[in-house]
């Protein structure tokens, strides 16, 4: 499949993935450019940073379920309503409605994994307070 037919499958639930992952990426690139400085202030961020990657990655994690559930109910409300039997037709609907939650599952790891880290992670050296 093409990544028109992709979008074109998955639906409105495949734009808020999209979605989430471009505010995943700045976000990622945003601890990486924090990763540099050990002062408290960029610790604090770093540690935002990285809660803000898990709250992302809990959200494209639900919004590709949520596609998938939409998916498979409009298929079956489909079928009933058509009487149609036939398994070609659910095992094709099927993997249509599988297109978000795969596009969103690997995007969701990534992410929880490397806000858990930044989230998580302690500084290299002692981090000394400033004066005011």
């Amino acid at each position: 499949m093409t990544l028109m037919e992709w979008f074109l499958a998955g639906g409105p639930w495949m734009w808020a993935v999209l979605g989430l992952t471009g505010l995943g990426i700045s976000a990622s690139f945003a601890v990486v450019a924090l990763l540099v400085f050990q002062s408290p202030r960029t610790m604090t961020l770093r540690k935002v940073a990285g809660v803000s990657l898990i709250v992302v990655a809990a959200l494209c994690l639900a919004s590709g379920f949520t596609g998938y559930s939409n998916g498979k109910q409009k298929a079956t409300a489909f079928a009933e309503a058509n009487d149609i039997t036939d398994p070609d037709f659910f095992e094709t609907f099927e993997k249509e409605a599988r297109i978000p939650l795969q596009t969103a599952a690997p995007v969701a790891v990534v992410f929880g994994i490397l806000g858990l880290l930044t989230a998580l992670r302690k500084p290299s050296r002692p981090v000394e307070p400033q004066s005011v």
